[in-house]
C-alpha cells in the first residue's frame, strides 16, 4: 500500500530522470540528474577508491532513486571491488522500490525503467554490464554489505566506519537537523573513517566548519550547472 506521498518522475534536461515532490523541490539538478550525480558522488567513489586501494565502503543519504548506489556498484566493478555500504532514506517506499528492483519482484512506486535507464547509462559510461550492475546490487543487499536503512537521525549509530560519504541530504528546509553542527561534529566523528572522501552539493559554512574541525581538507569546486558551490572533502592524504 503506497502512502499518499505526493511523488512524480520527471525529465531533466540530459534526459536522465528525477523526482519532484508536491512543493516543487526536485532531487536533482534539472540541468541533469545522471551529470549531477557523476559530477558530485561518482567523483567522491573514484576519490576514495584511489585513497583506501580496498573495496570502498560508501555512505548514502539519502537513497532517493538509487542514482549514487548504481554509480558506486558500476564503479565497484569497475576497480575490482565487492559492492560495500548503506543507504538512509526517509520515504519508504523508495527503499522498497529499489529492492523491489534489484530482486526483480513487483514495482512498488518507482517504476523498475528508472533505475534500469540508470544502470544503462552506468554501463555505457564505466565499462560495465548492466546485468552485473543489477546482479551485484542484489548480492550485496542479501548478504546485508550493502544495508537500506530508514532516516538517519542523531541517534544513528553506524557499525563500522565509511571510505567514501555521499552527503545527499536533500535540502536545508526539509531536514535542517542534518546541516547542524549538533549533528555534523559527532556523525563526522563516528561515521568517517580515518581515510575518507566526503562529497556534497553544498558548500554551506556550518558544514565547512565541521569538516576542518574534524581533520579534513577542502577542496571547494564549481557546482553542477552553474549551481552554487559544492564541496569535495579529503581525510587522510598525505596533503591534509
Amino acid at each position: 500500500m503506497i502512502s499518499d506521498l505526493d511523488f512524480q518522475i520527471v525529465e531533466t534536461a540530459d534526459q536522465s530522470p528525477t523526482a519532484r515532490f508536491g512543493d516543487g523541490e526536485t532531487m536533482h539538478s534539472l540541468r541533469g540528474a545522471y551529470g549531477e550525480t557523476v559530477y558530485i558522488y561518482g567523483t567522491a567513489y573514484e576519490r576514495a577508491a584511489l585513497l583506501v586501494e580496498r573495496d570502498v565502503r560508501v555512505l548514502s543519504l539519502g537513497l532517493g532513486l538509487g542514482y549514487v548506489e548504481i554509480i558506486s556498484t558500476a564503479l565497484a566493478l569497475k576497480h575490482g571491488n565487492k559492492t560495500r555500504g548503506e543507504s538512509f532514506e526517509i520515504v519508504p517506499e523508495l527503499i522498497e522500490s529499489f529492492r523491489a528492483w534489484a530482486f526483480q519482484k513487483s514495482e512498488v512506486l518507482v517504476p523498475h525503467r528508472i533505475y534500469q535507464e540508470i544502470a544503462e547509462r552506468s554501463s555505457r559510461k564505466f565499462g560495465v554490464s548492466v546485468l552485473d550492475i543489477q546482479t551485484a546490487i542484489a548480492r550485496a543487499l542479501e548478504l546485508s554489505d550493502w544495508k537500506l536503512n530508514g532516516p538517519m537521525t542523531a541517534e544513528t549509530v553506524f557499525i563500522g566506519k565509511f571510505d567514501c560519504v555521499a552527503f545527499d541530504a536533500f535540502s536545508s528546509k526539509s531536514t535542517p537537523e542534518l546541516w547542524s553542527r549538533e549533528f555534523l561534529d559527532p556523525f563526522l566523528r563516528e561515521a568517517c573513517g580515518e581515510k575518507c572522501i566526503l562529497s556534497t552539493y553544498a558548500c554551506t559554512g556550518h558544514l565547512k566548519r565541521a569538516l576542518v574541525d574534524a581533520g579534513f581538507s577542502l577542496e571547494i569546486r564549481e557546482g553542477y550547472a552553474s549551481k552554487r558551490d559544492s564541496t569535495l572533502a579529503t581525510r587522510g592524504s598525505r596533503l591534509d
